[in-house]
C-alpha cells in the first residue's frame, strides 16, 4: 500500500477516535451538569416548602429559612463556577446553553424568593445581583465581567452571611429574566443590582462595601 495512503487512514482514524473520545468525554460532563441541576432543584424546593410550611402554620422560624437560603446560596454559586469550567471546554454539546438557561431560572426564583424572604422576615442582608452577557460581547465587556464577578466574589468572602449573590446572565432567553430586569432600563453591561438600585459597569470593593453595608 502506497506510504500516503497509509499515512491518511492512520491520520483519519485517528481523527474520528479522537472525535469519538471527546464526544463520550462531554455526554458525561452534560450527564454530571444534568444531576447537579436536578439536585439544586431538590434543594429549591424543599426550601420553598418549608419556606410555605412556616408561613401557614407559624412552625419554625426565619432563622431556619434564612439558613436554608444561605446554604443554597452557596451551593448555586459553586456550581455556576462548575458550569462555567464546562462550557469552556464544550465542543460537541450544545445542550449545555439549555442546562445554562435552566440554571439561570432557578437563580431568578432563588433571588425572588431571597427577597420575599427579606421583606416578611426583616432581615438586614444585602441581595446583591451581578447581571451580565453571554452572547455576541466585545472582549472588553467581556474582560470587565470577568473583572466584576471577581470582585464580587471578594465582596462576597468580606460580607458572609450579610449578603446574598446571584450572578444572572441577561441574555438568556428567558421571558422572565427580561421582565424583571426590563424596569431597570439597563444599557450597559455588566450591571450590579444592589437591594433594588442598578449601577452598570465597574464597581470598585470599596464603594460595592458602602452601599452593602458591609
Amino acid at each position: 500500500m502506497n506510504l500516503y495512503i497509509r499515512a491518511f487512514i492512520l491520520t483519519t482514524l485517528v481523527f474520528f477516535a479522537g472525535m469519538g473520545l471527546g464526544m463520550l468525554i462531554e455526554e458525561a460532563r452534560l450527564s454530571e451538569v444534568q444531576q447537579s441541576l436536578l439536585k439544586l432543584q431538590i434543594m429549591f424546593n424543599d426550601a420553598y416548602t418549608l419556606s410555605h410550611y412556616i408561613a401557614t402554620t407559624n412552625e419554625g422560624s426565619c432563622e431556619d429559612l434564612l439558613e436554608e437560603n444561605l446554604r443554597y446560596n452557596d451551593v448555586v454559586y459553586a456550581f455556576g463556577e462548575k458550569l462555567d469550567e464546562y462550557e469552556k471546554a464544550n465542543r460537541f454539546t450544545p445542550e449545555l446553553e439549555d442546562q445554562r438557561r435552566l440554571y439561570n431560572l432557578l437563580q431568578l426564583r432563588f433571588l425572588l424568593n431571597s427577597i420575599e424572604l427579606k421583606e416578611r422576615c426583616n432581615l438586614s442582608y444585602a441581595v446583591v445581583v451581578h447581571v451580565y452577557r453571554k452572547h455576541n460581547v466585545s472582549l472588553g465587556e467581556e474582560i470587565d465581567t470577568r473583572t466584576m464577578a471577581g470582585i464580587l466574589w471578594d465582596l462576597k468572602q468580606k460580607c458572609g452571611r450579610k449578603m446574598l449573590l446571584v450572578p444572572l446572565q441577561a441574555d438568556s432567553n428567558l421571558s422572565s429574566v427580561g421582565a424583571f430586569l426590563a424596569s431597570y432600563n439597563l444599557t450597559r453591561f455588566p450591571a450590579t443590582i444592589i437591594d433594588g438600585r442598578a449601577v452598570e459597569g465597574l464597581v470598585s470593593l470599596s464603594d460595592l462595601m458602602r452601599l452593602t453595608n458591609c
